[in-house]
């Protein structure tokens, strides 16, 4: 695989966080997934999110300097432009504002 070349998506749920690294083609390389701290900071749940995808690059055996872009999702509507999100779970504002601030 060349450099760049790797699709990374994080799913944030209410219960836990799953990383996926994927080829263009959608063949799957690697995943990895995680207990959402739901009890804990926005930080946190930012960590373990980071955390989970860098464990799947790991397991696909790839530096995260392989990675062409990342797709975030997670529960609720998130806009950028106002930094906020409206959840649809009981996941904090703060952790969607993060997101959204890191999508920005």
């Amino acid at each position: 695989m060349g450099a760049c070349d790797v699709f990374l998506g994080v799913d944030l749920g209410g219960t836990k966080v799953l990383a996926l690294a994927a080829r263009a083609d959608g063949t799957t390389l690697a995943s990895a997934v995680a207990e959402t701290p739901s009890q804990e900071s926005a930080g946190r749940i930012v960590a373990v999110m980071a955390e989970t995808a860098r464990a799947a690059m790991a397991q696909a055996g790839l530096d995260t300097d392989a990675i062409a872009a990342v797709g975030v999702a997670s529960a609720g509507a998130i806009d950028t432009r106002a930094g906020n999100a409206r959840p649809r779970s009981s996941a904090s504002d703060d952790v969607h504002t993060l997101v959204a601030a890191m999508l920005s």
